[in-house]
């Protein structure tokens, strides 16, 4: 899946949340995990791509990043370590 744009949305939550653009770029380039697609009360097909420092929600149809926060830090805790143990 190529991520084609972000949603204005993004945007304004980046800013609101403190997210880098290193952070969503770092995400994309380097997912430690990539959740399946679940659909929200809408019916919006989103998944998850979990970085070390920001989450995103992707929408697999049209390869938006439709919102994106900061990786809480017991899932960046949770996913270093497992980098950690597929390095051994």
């Amino acid at each position: 899946m190529a991520i084609r744009s972000v949603s204005e949305h993004v945007k304004q939550r980046m800013a609101a949340r403190s997210v880098l653009v290193d952070s969503i770029q770092d995400a994309i380039e380097n997912p430690p995990e990539i959740g399946p697609v679940k659909y929200d009360k809408a019916g919006r097909p989103p998944f998850s791509v979990t970085g070390l420092k920001a989450t995103l929600a992707v929408n697999p149809d049209t390869g938006v990043i439709v919102t994106c926060y900061p990786t809480h830090s017991r899932t960046r805790e949770k996913l270093l370590e497992e980098l950690k143990e597929n390095e051994n």
